[in-house]
């Protein structure tokens, strides 16, 4: 059997609490992402008055927030009903976008350092470790909560059933 990771969140709460909080703070901001995704999809379109390279990244984009708006969602749901499959679902999703992130921040640093702009460099490997280091801690703590789970249903299982002491016994 596995140690779990954490025990608790970093605000003190359950990791239940903690993986709901996660799942409606992170289901806001994909969901003002996709808002905001779409409504530059839209607004560049209108602009160059047609449907171009441009703007077919903005609506690949739009649809991969939608997915992980989707994500987030099953979240909530998972986590409020202690449904396993949709924490993994999670997990995996935003362990997928955490490494996008990794290599996006790595393709910035790299095109900002080599164009000369070392302060801004900075900038970007700060912003980079705050998001990723708070997406591995999300993760961290709703991969907790899904072992959480899944050993006290396997200390559940392995426990003999109770006899009824009111039951009627057969003679």
């Amino acid at each position: 059997m596995a140690c779990l990771p954490i025990r608790k969140c970093c605000c003190g709460c359950t990791l239940r609490k903690g993986s709901i909080i996660i799942g409606v703070a992170f289901g806001v901001l994909t969901l003002l992402t996709t808002v905001s995704m779409g409504a530059t999809a839209e607004h560049t379109a209108i602009q160059n008055g047609k449907v171009d390279g441009e703007v077919g990244i903005y609506i690949v984009v739009t649809i991969v927030w939608i997915f992980f708006t989707i994500t987030n969602l099953l979240l909530i749901i998972g986590a409020t009903q202690e449904m396993t499959r949709l924490l993994m679902i999670w997990v995996a999703a935003t362990t997928i976008n955490l490494l996008i992130y990794v290599g996006m921040y790595s393709y910035a640093c790299y095109v900002v350092i080599v164009d000369g702009s070392g302060s801004y460099a900075i900038v970007i490997v700060f912003c980079a470790l705050a998001i990723v280091s708070l997406y591995a801690y999300c993760i961290l703590i709703v991969y907790s909560y899904y072992l959480t789970i899944v050993s006290s249903r396997t200390i559940i299982e392995e426990q003999p059933p109770v006899p009824d002491p009111n039951a009627r016994r057969w003679r």
